[in-house]
């Protein structure tokens, strides 16, 4: 209907160029002209305008002829099981922390406090020997289900300059997303706590 519309203005159009530019002396064409000098162009040019638009706005909509593409969704993937715990990774890894070479001064204390289920103590350590036990430590961690939260004190150590609480986060974060472990200082103690700790440590 719109482009019907739209036809008729366009020869309504012509008809208005007819007599503007080629008539020019009949009575039509004199009432054109004088019609046409309160308008902002010529007659015959703002109908062709309005032509073009109502041709534009008659065309199909987009809506109407496109087929929908959506892609139908795909079933959820069944949740893949975590593999089971061995029940004797805890003795196991108890045997393995202590067969670790730790350097003087530096051991590991299993379940030390009913909060804390891993704590790495230094005594009287040297930054260099800080930054080496707490790789250590960390590298170990990886290799074990997750704790819930793990310590590490520091006892007499030079930590003069050092930031404790960055190193431990530099280090964890090589094994552990950022947002996975947030870690704390208090005094002389660092806490790192972990996000969805794995089941096997005591209660």
């Amino acid at each position: 209907m719109t482009r019907r519309i739209s036809l008729l203005v366009l020869l309504a159009a012509a008809a208005g160029y007819w007599l503007a530019e080629v008539d020019r002396a009949s009575p039509l064409a004199l009432d054109l002209v004088e019609l046409e000098a309160r308008l902002p162009g010529p007659a015959w040019l703002l109908l062709g305008i309005l032509s073009v638009l109502l041709w534009l706005a008659g065309g199909p909509r987009r809506g109407r002829s496109v087929r929908s593409t959506r892609v139908p969704e795909a079933a959820p993937s069944p949740a893949v099981p975590e593999p089971p715990v061995d029940p004797d990774w805890y003795p196991a890894a108890i045997t393995r922390s202590r067969n670790l070479p730790w350097e003087q001064g530096v051991h590991v204390a299993w379940a030390p406090l009913p909060e804390v289920d891993l704590m790495l103590v230094l005594q009287s350590a040297t930054q260099g020997r800080f930054k080496r036990s707490v790789r250590a430590f960390a590298d170990f961690l990886s290799e074990v289900p997750r704790p819930r939260r793990v310590r590490i004190q520091l006892r007499q150590c030079d930590t003069d300059g050092l930031d404790p609480v960055h190193e431990v986060e530099a280090t964890f974060h090589s094994h552990w997303a950022r947002g996975h472990v947030r870690v704390l200082h208090s005094g002389d103690e660092v806490d790192v706590f972990f996000q969805k700790p794995e089941p096997g440590w005591p209660q």
